[in-house]
């Protein structure tokens, strides 16, 4: 799994029915994700059953994050099998976020653990007012 930067994700903020890749018959899967907010941090948590943590990509960009990776079909599993139901999603998979807050992306965390994906995106600073007061000299 690996978090990376990136600088034009302007196709990914466009509504789905301008992107003909999310309509077609192979589009990319998509990925069931939970946000939470606490007053320090945003968290995303996904469950990604049957994914190697090496093929999760993560990247931020501005307040856009995108989680991305691909379900391998078991090579345990007869290729030329009959099937009876076919509900589970084999493929590349992809799901882009706008983050609700403005965000600390230096110190973005992300883990797997027993297939659940969680990322813990610091929340950035907000600016503070203060009045200073001006002394006359002298």
């Amino acid at each position: 799994m690996h978090i990376t930067a990136q600088t034009d994700l302007h196709a990914l903020r466009q509504p789905k029915s301008e992107r003909p890749e999310l309509l077609a018959d192979d589009a990319v899967g998509q990925l069931a994700v939970d946000i939470l907010e606490t007053a320090a941090s945003i968290f995303v948590i996904a469950p990604i059953a049957g994914v190697d943590e090496k093929s999760v990509a993560i990247s931020i960009d501005d307040d856009l994050l995108v989680i991305s990776g691909e379900r391998v079909y078991p090579q345990s599993c007869p290729q030329n099998a009959k099937k009876h139901a076919e509900e589970c999603y084999w493929g590349t998979f992809q799901r882009s976020i706008l983050l609700p807050t403005a965000i600390n992306s230096a110190d973005i965390t992300a883990k797997m653990v027993d297939h659940i994906l969680t990322i813990e995106i610091p929340k950035a600073r907000k600016a503070t007012s203060k009045i200073i007061p001006l002394f006359q000299r002298l």
